[in-house]
């Protein structure tokens, strides 16, 4: 479901922080400054949320990169590992 963003003033941040921090129940707030977007707040379970997302995401690439290099070739077999090893 896409949210209708909820855009304030930073000057009503400054003003009515708390009010501004009650909306954060509702989603991210986007704070304007000379009417242009200059930063978002979000709650810090949104947040933690959308860290943890990212990392699992970043797993994922990773995972994906070095399944790409077996296909490739570019692995060292078991019964060759304590000789490429020794050599490092």
């Amino acid at each position: 479901m896409h949210q209708i963003p909820q855009i304030v003033p930073v000057s009503e941040l400054r003003m009515e922080h708390v009010r501004v921090f009650t909306m954060l129940s509702k989603g991210p707030v986007v704070l304007a400054q000379r009417s242009k977007p200059t930063a978002v707040l979000v709650s810090v379970a949104d947040w933690d949320s959308m860290a943890g997302e990212l990392a699992r995401l970043r797993r994922i690439v990773e995972a994906d990169r070095q399944f790409a290099e077996i296909r490739a070739g570019k692995f060292i077999e078991l019964e060759h590992l304590d000789t490429a090893l020794a050599g490092n």
